[in-house]
């Protein structure tokens, strides 16, 4: 069975607006997409790590409750789980303050084992952080050598910015080794300086990847295999923005997996075919714009469920 592995970190995001907590949540952007994949029932595997502590404990249950496997986890008890604490402004879009206590034996993984059926996401600082830097490439390059799928999400946000110099090769590995970029317009304006589509496409064709860059508001465009298309998004008065991205994520996996696209077909897949794939990743990332979760509602999981089981 075609398995769907989320490398990244895992934390818990403490939600703040007008300097009062509104609640916590589990988060990392790997993670608010295995928990959406979770809630559809699909056979997500996180890798991952986090504390034995009490914040540690909270992670696992959630994960386990919304059907993620957290077999190949890493848990230590000589650090503590990673917090986020979330900034909402009056347009209720995110900034972040991290708060870490690593341990120096990180991401202990074993008996990993890929196929060519499977699809892996990974990204984020997570993706690029040079002291588990070893750890993750020795992974994602297992990965790539079973003919598994590979999503990479940079997800750079300006706090690294003044780090880029020093960072910029790990990010452009990532790059060589995916096979489809998901980024958003933000991302590729800290990486490169760019601010449209066509100058980010200008970056990629140095590597053999697809594209998806999205451009909050003003939609989603697509180039992979001499196919380029762009994807209006709904207009709306979001809730909250976190998570939107990373659920994107979650609805173009979702779309990959219940079409049994394997690797070898991603390059034969026909404009239509990929104009589904990013509406059914856009009405995820709109269904969270809409809650004050990281993740699809469960009642969004039932809806999806049902349309599944339509002739």
């Amino acid at each position: 069975m075609a398995r769907i592995y989320a490398l990244g970190e895992s934390l818990l995001d403490i939600i703040i607006k007008d300097g009062k907590q509104i609640k916590t949540l589990p988060g990392g952007s790997v993670v608010n997409a295995a928990i959406s994949l979770g809630r559809l029932n699909l056979p997500v595997y996180l890798l991952s790590e986090y504390g034995t502590d009490e914040h540690g404990k909270q992670l696992e249950q959630a994960l386990l409750y919304n059907n993620v496997n957290t077999d190949f986890v890493y848990r230590h008890n000589t650090g503590k789980t990673a917090l986020a604490y979330a900034y909402l402004n009056d347009q209720n879009e995110a900034t972040y303050e991290f708060h870490k206590n690593v341990p120096e034996k990180r991401l202990a993984i074993k008996h990993l084992h890929f196929t060519n059926d499977d699809i892996l996401i990974f990204g984020s600082w997570f993706g690029i952080d040079p002291e588990i830097r070893k750890e993750v490439k020795n992974i994602v390059t297992l990965a790539k050598d079973n003919g598994t799928i590979i999503i990479y999400d940079p997800n750079y946000r300006k706090v690294f910015l003044r780090e880029l110099p020093n960072l910029k090769s790990a990010v452009l590995d990532n790059f060589m080794i995916a096979d489809l970029i998901r980024g958003s317009d933000e991302d590729f304006q800290n990486i490169f300086a760019t601010t449209t589509f066509k100058k980010a496409c200008e970056e990629i064709k140095k590597y053999n990847a697809g594209l998806i860059y999205t451009a909050s508001r003003k939609g989603v465009y697509l180039n992979f295999n001499k196919i380029t298309e762009y994807c209006k998004v709904p207009e709306l008065k979001p809730l909250s923005t976190i998570g939107a991205g990373d659920n994107f994520n979650a609805g173009l996996i979702y779309g990959l997996h219940m079409k049994r696209i394997t690797k070898q077909q991603l390059k034969y897949l026909k404009k239509q075919e990929w104009k589904e794939l990013v509406e059914t990743a856009i009405r995820f990332a709109t269904n969270v714009c809409m809650s004050e979760e990281n993740y699809i509602s469960p009642d969004f999981a039932r809806i999806i469920k049902e349309e599944r089981l339509k002739p």
